[in-house]
């Protein structure tokens, strides 16, 4: 039986001291509700359900890989909670396939942008797009987009200013087993026209019209943009009104490895550039949480945080309302070959 390699739980730190310092400037921690809370518990169990089979499927590859040692350190991402009176403090994995951390990354982003956008006057959510094309051909495809838009903005700052925020983004085909990326963004429809006739232009027989879109943007188009750059799984209805969370692990890794050290967002003409970083350290005070000095362990088989005593943090009703479907082409015998091989379940990583 091949040995399974291990990392560390707790994200690594150069010492004690630096924990010690950066808590120290956690003075002012943002606040959140227990809902906002019971809903980090909700991502990070259906987040720990679908890293674990893109963990056994990095394994099979080279335990000695950056994307498996990066898949596998998320499993620690917000694994322990340091309470000290309403306020929470842990560390996280910052990673774009977690989904706590794309929560909070999302909020983020939207504090940071709205305020911004707000100010674009006649604004507009434009979508640039190609081909579809195979895993195989993704990554280059990514880049070639990326640089087809930087020509299209290149070519509309010559006529007016240009203000807003674009996101690649990449969704997946499973009936054609083909990915397909494609451009989102918000700028004033001056700008979109602009912008779409550029990219047409470059693009030539490349794109075709119909996959183009330019309609007029709100404020559910301003947080859709910043969400995920991919859509990671399908929710669909289940037996008895139970919800089934659909996650495909080998599309959605390919689409991971293609963005490996892609800027998801890029802003234009703004005064505010915001990180996609999310911070390693965080601390958030919990309105209507009980004042207590505690330390909360995650436990998957709870579906949230419990401390020593066996009280839990949260609500843990989502473990009753969805069930984690994990499929997709070639998946079983991926499947299989890792349960031969280590002789464990995957849900058991």
């Amino acid at each position: 039986m091949p040995n399974i390699k291990t990392l560390s739980e707790s994200p690594s730190v150069s010492s004690q001291d630096t924990i010690v310092h950066k808590l120290a400037l956690l003075d002012h921690a943002p606040k959140i509700s227990v809902k906002s809370l019971t809903k980090r518990a909700r991502s990070k169990w259906v987040g720990r359900a679908i890293l674990q089979p893109l963990v056994a499927l990095n394994t099979l590859r080279s335990q000695d890989s950056e994307d498996w040692m990066n898949y596998k350190s998320s499993f620690g991402c917000a694994s322990i909670m340091k309470q000290n009176g309403k306020t929470l403090t842990t560390t996280y994995c910052n990673q774009r396939w977690c989904l706590l951390c794309n929560r909070i990354r999302t909020a983020k982003m939207i504090n940071q942008y709205a305020p911004a956008l707000k100010e674009v006057e006649r604004k507009s959510f434009i979508t640039l797009s190609c081909r579809n094309v195979k895993g195989e051909e993704l990554r280059g495809e990514i880049g070639r987009l990326l640089h087809t838009f930087s020509l299209a903005v290149r070519r509309a700052k010559r006529k007016m200013d240009v203000v807003g925020v674009r996101k690649i983004e990449v969704t997946y085909n499973e009936v054609e087993d083909t990915y397909h990326p494609h451009i989102h963004g918000i700028f004033s429809r001056e700008v979109s026209d602009a912008l779409l006739n550029a990219w047409m232009d470059i693009q030539g027989d490349k794109s075709s019209l119909k996959g183009q879109d330019v309609g007029m943007a709100n404020d559910g188009d301003v947080h859709e943009l910043f969400k995920y750059a991919t859509k990671l799984f399908k929710v669909k209805k289940g037996e008895k009104g139970r919800g089934e969370i659909h996650f495909d692990p080998i599309s959605q890794d390919a689409i991971f490895r293609a963005l490996k050290n892609k800027r998801t967002f890029q802003s234009y003409g703004m005064q505010v550039e915001v990180s996609e970083d999310i911070e390693e350290l965080e601390a958030v005070e919990v309105e209507g949480l009980e004042e207590d000095v505690n330390t909360w362990h995650w436990m998957s088989s709870e579906g949230t945080w419990k401390n020593k005593k066996g009280d839990l943090l949260t609500s843990s009703k989502h473990k009753d309302s969805y069930r984690i479907v994990i499929a997709g082409k070639n998946w079983e015998r991926i499947r299989q070959e890792y349960e031969k091989t280590y002789r464990i379940p995957i849900s058991e990583i």
